[in-house]
């Protein structure tokens, strides 16, 4: 069954959402079936997200299973938010307190998985540049910040005026997210090899979802225009369920990654795009500026000179790249030679110590070796008392079997003899 949902997720999963959407758009005019079926598309999605997330949490072996443990409460959270709504909505038949249960509920839900990214940042530090790590987060979180301040935040408390709990709550939701990022962001940056790659992927997809749905969400709510059953609410979920694919899909990539080398820096894995994204947020930070600013003489320069700074660093960093691999290949190539080395020596220094040791044609231990087996069998006896014997073979009239039968019948008897001697 696993390998079956594997295979046809992403088929499913843009059908189920197909489906979602279409049923808010035909229902349209008709509130308490569109929103009955959302709460229902909802919920089951989200079941199914925590389903695949405790499979996950079950297969999963070592200091994984905490992590992912701490995912699965993440979206138990949620789950229990969603109910909390739900409840308010198709029992109870009012309107949702905003800000009530179920905002604590989902802003816990962020809380806990930026505990997990932090716990399992800290558990793999080994594996990556912490300071170069923590200046690249720290230029994403600062543009993403000054993004969220400027476009959000600000104008919130412009149009509310007054300082209240619902607003306070309004500015939680962007900021947790902005707080997400940034530990999503040192998952990605730090090394290849703390997540794989498909995982990674699904979290990266599952945070842009949650992020522009909580943004548009703070926004909306703000100009207290969001009504359940939107476009909105399928995002959310999606979110969730692209979170237990996450989870779903690292158990096939796990037993590739342990053979990894514990040590292994994060240089050797790391792509080029993510050496670029601190950069590419400044330009799109600069691209806000020029955009939003009445631009004069002294901005343009300076906006030029910032843009040649990041496409220089950015050309340092390929360079830089492009040498640590040649000399990455030079050192397996070396350290290949050194190993073929070693084993031609180690052959080497057993065929020589087999020519000092052992006659070449019958395979029988010379005299050298005959004293020092002999030396060895005295020290036994007196060590131990126990006997030995030394027997002496020989094989009369052979000159005349190598002058009747010729040398190489000589030689194929002596090995054979040797054969039926040398038994130890």
């Amino acid at each position: 069954m696993p390998l079956v949902i594997k295979k046809h997720f992403i088929s499913f999963t843009l059908i189920y959402f197909a489906i979602y959407c279409l049923w808010l758009f035909l229902f349209q005019g008709q509130a308490w079936v569109q929103i009955l079926g959302g709460d229902l598309f909802s919920i089951t999605a989200i079941g199914a997200g925590a389903a695949l997330l405790y499979y996950t949490y079950k297969k999963t072996k070592g200091f994984d299973r905490t992590f992912w443990l701490l995912v699965l409460i993440g979206v138990v959270s949620y789950f229990i938010g969603e109910l909390i709504w739900i409840y308010y909505e198709l029992i109870l038949r009012v309107e949702v307190p905003y800000p009530g249960w179920a905002d604590v509920f989902y802003l816990a839900t962020v809380i806990i998985h930026l505990t997990a990214v932090t716990v399992k940042l800290y558990k793999e530090r080994h594996r990556y540049n912490t300071s170069r790590l923590l200046l690249d987060t720290l230029i994403v979180v600062v543009v993403s910040s000054t993004f969220c301040i400027h476009f959000l935040i600000l104008p919130m408390i412009e149009e509310i005026g007054t300082f209240s709990f619902s607003m306070l709550v309004s500015i939680a939701y962007p900021v947790a997210d902005v707080l997400l990022l940034s530990g999503v962001v040192n998952l990605y940056m730090g090394s290849a090899d703390i997540l794989p790659s498909k995982t990674r992927n699904f979290i990266l997809a599952a945070l842009a979802v949650q992020l522009f749905a909580d943004t548009s969400y703070t926004i909306v709510n703000v100009l207290d225009e969001y009504i359940s059953g939107s476009y909105l609410d399928p995002l959310w979920v999606l979110a969730i369920v692209l979170i237990g694919a996450a989870g779903f899909y690292s158990l096939d990539e796990t037993s590739r990654d342990k053979a990894m080398k514990p040590m292994e820096p994060a240089e050797k894995k790391l792509g080029f795009n993510r050496y670029a994204l601190p950069y590419f947020t400044v330009f799109i930070l600069l691209i806000t500026l020029l955009w939003l600013s009445e631009v004069n003489l002294l901005l343009a320069g300076f906006s030029v000179a910032v843009f040649f700074i990041i496409i220089r660093q950015i050309t340092i960093l390929r360079e830089n790249g492009s040498l640590v691999r040649k000399l990455r290949s030079f050192n397996e190539e070396l350290e290949f030679k050194v190993t073929q080395r070693t084993d031609e020596i180690m052959l080497k220094n057993k065929q020589l110590e087999f020519i000092a040791h052992y006659d070449s044609l019958s395979g029988l231990p010379n005299r050298r070796r005959f004293e020092q087996l002999l030396e060895q069998e005295i020290r036994r006896f007196e060590e131990t008392s126990q006997g030995f014997g030394v027997a002496f073979f020989d094989l009369d009239r052979f000159k005349m079997i190598n002058d009747t039968f010729g040398h190489t019948f000589g030689d194929q008897l002596i090995r054979q003899f040797g054969k039926g001697c040398w038994k130890r």
